[in-house]
């Protein structure tokens, strides 16, 4: 849980500093940080960084399509819901998420207790009813 608020305090210091920004998602997606609490975090920062300068999108796309194939299920989760909530996103570019985001929702569905089922198909309605 340390390096989600160590991720969260560096976020604060650098957050009027694009730049900075960058070079520490990019340097704490190399597999340096084991806490996927602290990895949902770097998803939303490489999501909102694509979202916000075109010129980025590139490179944080490939990083959220990495995360795709994380070990934890809720990096996982939260990899393809960034991805079909970018803007502009291509058919092309949310079919991996959806492909993931499926699969895995589907094993929640089969395997998992009541809630985590439930939970489960309001997601997968929540992305048919979208448009993704």
């Amino acid at each position: 849980m340390t390096q989600y608020h160590a991720i969260g305090l560096l976020y604060q210091m650098r957050a009027h500093d694009r730049m900075a920004l960058v070079k520490m998602v990019q340097q704490f997606s190399s597999g340096n940080v084991k806490n996927p609490a602290a990895v949902v975090m770097l998803v939303r920062l490489a999501a909102k960084l694509a979202d916000e300068d075109p010129g980025l999108r590139k490179p944080m796309y490939t990083l959220l399509d990495g995360w795709l194939r994380h070990k934890a299920e809720m990096v996982n989760f939260e990899a393809a819901k960034a991805i079909c909530e970018l803007r502009d996103v291509t058919d092309a570019e949310v079919a991996p998420a959806i492909h993931g985001e499926i699969t895995n929702h589907f094993s929640f569905i089969i395997e998992s207790n009541t809630n985590d089922s439930k939970i489960s198909l309001a997601t997968l309605f929540d992305l048919a009813s979208c448009g993704c």
